[in-house]
Order: structure tokens, then C-alpha cells, then sequence
């Protein structure tokens, strides 16, 4: 009278990809009488190794000699669901600190939508700031999860922004310090900001001041003041870059005789033309410090010998001085570089070079002096960089207030 058993058959459900069949082991049916009398699957002819269209439930029976029933073996196989769910992030928005003391970012009212059915969860699970983090922003990312792992994500951002009116988000300059006091209205606040010792601010002072009320926000909350020392800065050089083009009446030997030849006489004629061109600027402007110096190293010819021509560059340079204003420097090389009496009292004599030996003599005129140079502006050497303050052109390492700057 004991029901014979379906040994081997699977407990949980049997969840499968598409195309894959359902690779489970057939119960096999066992009786104490060792006589199975039928032994039969629903749906007929199922096979485990045949790939299923759709999901469904597979039930083994067996029955023995006597019409004992063993307890059928329901197998139940589900095809994972492979659609790719949906996840849609909110806008990037921005958060405004009132205070500098540790603050967790609700996502409250920036939640994440998804389709129905899943588990949106966010990462970082909380976003924790302190007023340190005023200027720079968080990326959040939210992931939607569903059934068979199915996942879905998506990014917003979270920028982090000091309300108004708050004077702990003003940062203390560096090699300085700060002090703010309540304004006599008591609506704002008036911070000074002073640097150390012998060092200073990007506009050469020593101390800044600001005023910030709730309705005029000028506090500057985005900016992260230097104070650097003022001895690594210098006066920024003036140079003018140029190119003029001379002509043969024969054919140029391609000699290195001729090009040492020309180049020297062009260095001779160049540095004569330095200082005619200073004793006009100085005469001009009554400045004992305004010099036009040529920079020897940087003077070169090319020889273009199929069109018999020379082509000469050479670079000339107003020193920087503290003394002089910036105007001067700009107005005294156009004077250089354009047509006017101070280029045709200067540079007259460039107009030709003597022949010599087998190199034949060498001609222009204004024509060929180029209008528009190769630069012409403030320079600073290499390692050094070129920054404006006020109305000076300054060479530093590390100016001052640089924002963000080392």
C-alpha cells in the first residue's frame, strides 16, 4: 500500500534565458515493490533538453502495480525577462549651505522615476557636506533594479552653493587672514581681509574689503584669494618681432661666407637703429629709461635664392622699468614699426647692404618692411608668465590672487 516516489525532483523554480532549455535531470519514480506501472509527464513529450517557447509548469506522475499514486512533481520554469527596464533622473540642481557645519543633501522632491516594479536606490546612499565643499558639485547615481537582476541607472549632479549673506563661505586667503563683523544695519556682514607680512594681492595691496548685505550679495564666496610675494614679479619686456625683404641684382652664392656676411652688417645696422630709434623715444617722452635694444640672438636671414631675395628677421625689445608706464612702451614701438619720421630717421640707412667679394649688394624700401609684425606686445621669458594688473604687464611665477592658484 506505500505510493511509490519521484526521487530528484527539483524544489525551486527553474528560471532560464531565452533560446536556453530547461536542463534539469527527469525525476526518476522508485517503489518499495520495484514496479512502476506508469510513469508519464505533463505536457506529453516534454523534454529538458528541448528549448521551451514560452514559460510553464512540467508535472511528472507515477503510479505502481497496486494503483498507488506517487505525489506528482511539479516543476515550474520561467524564462528571465531580459527587457531592459527604464530609469529617468532628476534635473541637476543646486543646494545653498547656511551653515558650514556637516549637512546631509535630501533627495527629497529629486527622486529618480523608474518603471513600475522595481527598487530605485541611490548612490551615495547619503550626501554629506560641510561649508568646505562650497563651489564644487557631486555626481548621484540612481539605479533602478528588477526582477531577474534587471537594472537600469542614471546621473544627476548636486552643486553645492552658500545661501546668502554668509560670511564663513568667504575663504581666508592664503598667507593671511580674515575678520568679519556684523554691518550697523545688521543685514550683512564687512570682512577685511589682510595679507602677511610683505605680501600682497593681485592689485599690489595688502588688505581687500568687502561688504555683503542680504539683498546686495558681493561677497565673493566663488573666489579663493593669494597673497604672494611681490619680489617674484617683474616688469614685463616690450618686443617687436619684424621681417623685411631684400633683393639681389645677381644670383646669391650659396655660400656661408655670404650669409655670415649679411648677418653681420644686419646686426651692425639693427643695433645702429636701437639706439636712434631710443634717443627719439627718449626725446619724445623725456624717460631716460625708455631703451629699444636689439636681441642679437634672435636676429636671422633666410636666403630664397630662386627669386634672389633675403629675408631678415630680427626681434627688438624695450626692457621693462618700473618707472615706465605701459603707454610708453606700446607708443614708442608703433613708432618703430610703422611708417611715420621716427622709422625714416631711424632706418633709413637699412634700405641697402654694400656688396662684398662674390656676394652681390642687397636692396628695399618701405614696401617691403612689413606692416604687420610677427608680435608685437609685452613678453615674458620662458618659466614665467605674462599677467596684467591694473594698467602693468607683469612676469611672475605665481601671481597674486590666483584664483584657486599655488
Amino acid at each position: 500500500k506505500e505510493k511509490p516516489v519521484l526521487d530528484g525532483c527539483p524544489k525551486d523554480e527553474i528560471v532560464i534565458p531565452k533560446l536556453t532549455p530547461a536542463g534539469f535531470t527527469v525525476p526518476v519514480a522508485k517503489d518499495n515493490s520495484n514496479g512502476i506501472k506508469t510513469f508519464s509527464v505533463d505536457p506529453a513529450n516534454f523534454d529538458p533538453s528541448v528549448v521551451p517557447k514560452t514559460g510553464l509548469t512540467v508535472t511528472y506522475s507515477a503510479v505502481d502495480f497496486n494503483n498507488n499514486n506517487a505525489d506528482d512533481c511539479k516543476i515550474k520554469i520561467r524564462i528571465k525577462d531580459d527587457t531592459v527596464p527604464k530609469i529617468t533622473c532628476p534635473k541637476s540642481f543646486i543646494y545653498k549651505l547656511s551653515s558650514n557645519e556637516s549637512t546631509s543633501i535630501p533627495y527629497t522632491g529629486h527622486e529618480a522615476t523608474a518603471t513600475a516594479g522595481g527598487t530605485v536606490t541611490y548612490e551615495p546612499k547619503t550626501l554629506d557636506v560641510t561649508g568646505s565643499d562650497i563651489g564644487s558639485h557631486r555626481v548621484v547615481t540612481a539605479t533602478a533594479t528588477y526582477k531577474d537582476d534587471n537594472k537600469a541607472s542614471c546621473k544627476f549632479m548636486v552643486v553645492i552653493e552658500a545661501e546668502k549673506c554668509q560670511d564663513w563661505a568667504l575663504a581666508t586667503p592664503r598667507n593671511g587672514k580674515k575678520e568679519c563683523k556684523r554691518n550697523a544695519g545688521s543685514n550683512g556682514w564687512d570682512c577685511t581681509l589682510t595679507c602677511d607680512s610683505n605680501k600682497f594681492f593681485y592689485n599690489g595691496e595688502n588688505t581687500e574689503n568687502t561688504e555683503n548685505t542680504e539683498n546686495t550679495n558681493t561677497l565673493q564666496t566663488e573666489m579663493t584669494f593669494s597673497c604672494n610675494d611681490k619680489a617674484h614679479e617683474s616688469k614685463a619686456a616690450y618686443h617687436l618681432t619684424n621681417q623685411y625683404t631684400y633683393t639681389a641684382s645677381t644670383d646669391i652664392p650659396t655660400t656661408e661666407d655670404c650669409v655670415k656676411y649679411y648677418n653681420s652688417v644686419f646686426v651692425t645696422k639693427l643695433k645702429a637703429s636701437a639706439v636712434k630709434a631710443t634717443a627719439s623715444c627718449q626725446g619724445l617722452f623725456n624717460e631716460a629709461d625708455l631703451r629699444v635694444e636689439l636681441i642679437e640672438n634672435l636676429t636671422s636671414i633666410l636666403l630664397i635664392l630662386d627669386a634672389k631675395m633675403v629675408m631678415l628677421n630680427f626681434t627688438m625689445k624695450i626692457p621693462g622699468s618700473d618707472s615706465l608706464r605701459d603707454s610708453r612702451y606700446t607708443t614708442c614701438m608703433n613708432g618703430v614699426k610703422s611708417k611715420t619720421r621716427y622709422v625714416v630717421a631711424g632706418f633709413k640707412h637699412m634700405e641697402s647692404i654694400p656688396a662684398q667679394g662674390s656676394c652681390p649688394g642687397l636692396n628695399t624700401d618701405e614696401d617691403n618692411v612689413n606692416e604687420n609684425p610677427v608680435y608685437n606686445g609685452f613678453f615674458c621669458p620662458p618659466g614665467l608668465k605674462l599677467n596684467k594688473v591694473k594698467d602693468n604687464n607683469l612676469c611672475c611665477k605665481c601671481c597674486r590672487l590666483e584664483l584657486g592658484g599655488t
